[in-house]
């Protein structure tokens, strides 16, 4: 049986779009089904007021059918929530024009995404400069595709706990354990490790979703930094999803709101990537009596923010 066979026959993850993945999201707020479109939102409160907003679980929004979201919305409750806020996914089988009708209140590009073309062959599209630097790195070390995630729970949230000292984010990507517990325990989720001799030195969290993988995280400690381990994941984990048949492999932007092609993260994934795609901010205001009302008492007049009475609240993310 080919690869592309093996694929068809295997059950569809929904990935980001999935309850499973919504309900690691509950440090935003509680998880909201979309019953006809099949996605999720998650209702956080709005501080000092007896209202709530909506957002899409962190880092991208989809639905199973687009074309039934709009119902979705139209069974909100308009008085008890203010606006919804969403991240678009690049790959979500949405028009931009249907994107803008159904979030009329905000749509512009957040950033880049890079995105590897797994059909074609990845030792022809990787960079060069990347080759040699995943050659050197899988001199120094191993990487294994993790099939029993949760005994790697502990050495990840280390990891992930010294990636945010190192960066300083909060936010939306600052998952607790018990969040990270449910992303181990669902099968979409790929795990794999970087070994320098017995030492877990990186690790990258991937999720699968129909034909499509998106990196979701990565962490490394100082040697796995030093080894530059991430090269050597990455260029393991496009060769692994490429034989088993998937199609594109999302790669992901550059961390917060920044999208500076030259940030050393975006060079790192563009390295890796065969082009890229925007994904897109989206706003829509479900109750513009009291969303005017916070943003004039909480924002100043020029924000650009969405939802403008949120203003900064999130400064690194």
């Amino acid at each position: 049986m080919g690869a592309q066979s093996a694929l068809k026959k295997k059950i569809i993850r929904e990935g980001y779009r999935s309850e499973e993945y919504a309900s690691s999201c509950r440090h935003i707020g509680e998880v909201l089904p979309l019953p006809l479109s099949g996605g999720f939102l998650l209702q956080r409160p709005v501080k000092g007021t007896p209202f709530f907003d909506l957002i899409a679980p962190y880092p991208l929004f989809d639905v199973r059918e687009w074309c039934l979201l709009q119902e979705d919305f139209s069974r909100l409750d308009s008085e008890k929530y203010i606006s919804i806020t969403t991240v678009a996914d690049p790959f979500a089988d949405v028009a931009f024009y249907d994107l803008f009708r159904l979030f009329p209140d905000r749509h512009v590009r957040l950033k880049s995404h890079y995105i590897a073309d797994l059909s074609r062959e990845i030792g022809a599209f990787v960079s060069s400069g990347h080759r040699y630097k995943c050659r050197r790195a899988l001199k120094n070390t191993e990487v294994r595709h993790e099939a029993d995630k949760m005994n790697f729970l502990a050495p990840w949230l280390t990891l992930y706990a010294g990636l945010r000292r190192r960066h300083g984010f909060t936010g939306p990507a600052d998952f607790p354990p018990e969040s990270f517990e449910r992303q181990f325990g669902m099968e979409e989720m790929h795990l794999f490790t970087a070994r320098a001799g017995e030492e877990v030195v990186a690790m990258h969290l991937w999720l699968e979703q129909g034909k499509r993988v998106y990196y979701h995280l990565g962490a490394s400690s100082e040697r796995g930094y030093a080894l530059r381990a991430s090269y050597a994941i990455v260029w393991r984990a496009l060769h692994y999803f490429k034989q088993r048949g998937y199609a594109f492999a999302d790669l992901g932007g550059v961390a917060g709101g920044d999208d500076d092609p030259e940030n050393g993260l975006a060079r790192f994934k563009r390295g890796f990537s065969t082009g890229n795609l925007p994904s897109m901010l989206c706003g829509k205001v479900m109750n513009p009596r009291v969303y005017d009302r916070l943003s004039r008492e909480r924002a100043p007049e020029n924000s650009v923010w969405f939802p403008k009475y949120r203003h900064n609240e999130f400064r690194s993310t």
